[in-house]
C-alpha cells in the first residue's frame, strides 16, 4: 500500500504555510498603519475644503464632504483596532462593548460614505440632464434629505451586529465576530 503526499503534510509545506501566515500578518501589521495615515490625512483635508461656505450651495459638495466624514469614522474606529491588534493590544478582541462598538460604527459608516458618493453621482446626472424636472432635483435639501434617509436606513440594516458581535472567537478572521453561524452569515451577506 501506498500513501500519497497529499495526505501526508511535509516540513516544506508546514514552512511555507508559516511564511506566508507571517507575511499576512506583517502586511496587516504595517499596511494599516500606512491606510491610517494617509486615510486620515486625505480625508481630513476633503473636510476642510468641502467644508468652506463657498461649497454650501453645491449638493454634490455636500454629498462629498459628509462622505469623507463617514470614510474618516469608518477608519478611526475600524483600523484603530485593527493596528493595536498587531501589537497585541486590540480592546476589541476583549472587551464586550468595544468589540459590539466597533462591529456597528464600521459595517454602517463604510456603506453610508459608499452611498454617499454614489448620491454625488446621480446628483451629477440629474443636474446634467438636458430636461428641466431632472436639473431641479439636484438640490442640497434634497441630498441631505437622501444622507439622513440613508443614514437612518443604515443603522436599522446593520443593527443585528450589536447582538451578533462578541470578542473571544475561535475559528474566526477576526478575536471580535459573530457569535453564531448564523450571525456571521448575516452580516457578511448584510454588508455585501
Amino acid at each position: 500500500m501506498v500513501l500519497s503526499n497529499t495526505t501526508i503534510p511535509s516540513t516544506s509545506d508546514a514552512a511555507l504555510i508559516a511564511t506566508l501566515n507571517n507575511a499576512a500578518f506583517q502586511i496587516i501589521r504595517y499596511g494599516s498603519i500606512f491606510i491610517f495615515i494617509f486615510g486620515t490625512i486625505g480625508n481630513t483635508l476633503n473636510i476642510l475644503v468641502l467644508s468652506q461656505s463657498s461649497f454650501y450651495s453645491s449638493s454634490c459638495a455636500q454629498l462629498f464632504l459628509f462622505a469623507s466624514a463617514m470614510n474618516l469614522f469608518a477608519i478611526i474606529s475600524g483600523l484603530t483596532s485593527r493596528m493595536l491588534a498587531g501589537w497585541g493590544a486590540d480592546l476589541t478582541a476583549t472587551n464586550r462593548f468595544f468589540c459590539k462598538l466597533r462591529g456597528f460604527t464600521v459595517n454602517t459608516a463604510r456603506p453610508v460614505a459608499i452611498w454617499y458618493i454614489l448620491f454625488a453621482m446621480i446628483d451629477r446626472w440629474l443636474l446634467s440632464s438636458v430636461k428641466t424636472e431632472r436639473r431641479q432635483m439636484s438640490s442640497v435639501k434634497n441630498a441631505r434629505r437622501a444622507m439622513v434617509i440613508s443614514l437612518i436606513f443604515a443603522t436599522l440594516y446593520f443593527s443585528h451586529v450589536i447582538y451578533c458581535q462578541e470578542p473571544y472567537q475561535i475559528n474566526s478572521p477576526q478575536k471580535c465576530y459573530g457569535a453564531t453561524l448564523v450571525c456571521r452569515y448575516v452580516t457578511d451577506l448584510s454588508f455585501t
